[in-house]
């Protein structure tokens, strides 16, 4: 965000992926920087593998949606587990540092 506002910036990469993993090994290997979740990248960034750059610049925040049928009753395992996950992951707050 750039004075509140959401900027796009084309970028051209030599590289693309659609896999974390992919992604987190490239940036490793000193191919380029990539955007990841502090659950996949903690371990690398902990060790110094990686280091956080941008960090004073916000990023949109993302969610987990649960899309289900409106005409369906909703299995009470099923219900069980979207609880859990509320529970969980609800209301977790990470640090700018990208650190918990």
């Amino acid at each position: 965000m750039i004075n509140g506002k959401m900027e796009m910036f084309p970028i051209r990469s030599r590289f693309q992926a659609n896999n974390g993993d992919v992604l987190l090994k490239a940036a490793v290997a000193g191919l380029g920087i990539t955007y990841e979740p502090i659950f996949s990248a903690g371990e690398l960034l902990e060790s110094g593998a990686l280091r956080q750059i941008l960090s004073t610049f916000a990023t949109p925040e993302l969610g987990i949606h649960a899309v289900l049928p409106g005409n369906r009753h909703i299995p009470h395992r099923l219900r069980v587990l979207m609880d859990y996950l509320v529970e969980q992951l609800g209301e977790r707050d990470f640090p700018a540092s990208g650190r918990q």
